[in-house]
């Protein structure tokens, strides 16, 4: 289960506090993270199967992360997902983010959850392959996985919930 747990203002405040696991495919061969270059450059991992990644932080200050969706149809002639990520770290601004979000097409890529902050605005991006959602993250922790936000879509989910309500940042 890819899983990202994310934590807004629990810290202090304009904190963010980011958890995240890649297991979709274990043997999936990828490059460690390394900065790349433009304007703003950013550090991120490669996936070496489709390109892109799936966590990268920018010299501007946004951190941009993603989970596959799988309770969602897969097409295989589907644009690489990771490539979503690479694009919202290559932003200035959380504002550029949001614009360049409102002009993708979701049917070009495969179920995603994208995650993007820069401490002050958090904005989850949901699409199914047909549509796009968005979710802004107020303060408070948030569990996101494979299947969706929350604790409520899957038992997994509810567990680390229930775990993280017993840790220093729950």
């Amino acid at each position: 289960m890819c899983t990202i747990l994310f934590s807004k203002n629990t810290a202090s405040a304009n904190s963010i506090t980011l958890v995240m696991n890649r297991d979709e495919f274990l043997d999936r061969e990828s490059e460690q993270p390394f900065l790349r270059s433009g304007s703003p450059r950013f550090y991120a991992p490669m996936d070496l199967r489709a390109g892109g990644t799936w966590i990268a932080v920018s010299e501007s200050g946004l951190l941009a992360c993603l989970t596959n969706r799988r309770a969602v149809p897969q097409l295989p002639d589907r644009m690489s997902r990771g490539r979503l990520v690479e694009m919202a770290a290559s932003m200035k601004t959380i504002q550029d983010v949001v614009e360049w979000l409102s002009s993708i097409n979701a049917k070009h890529y495969n179920g995603f959850q994208l995650l993007v902050s820069n401490g002050l605005c958090s904005l989850l991006a949901a699409g199914d392959g047909i549509q796009m959602e968005y979710i802004s993250l107020e303060s408070g922790n948030h569990l996101i996985t494979e299947m969706g936000i929350g604790p409520e879509h899957s038992h997994r989910a509810r567990l680390a919930t229930s775990l993280l309500a017993k840790t220093a940042i729950g």
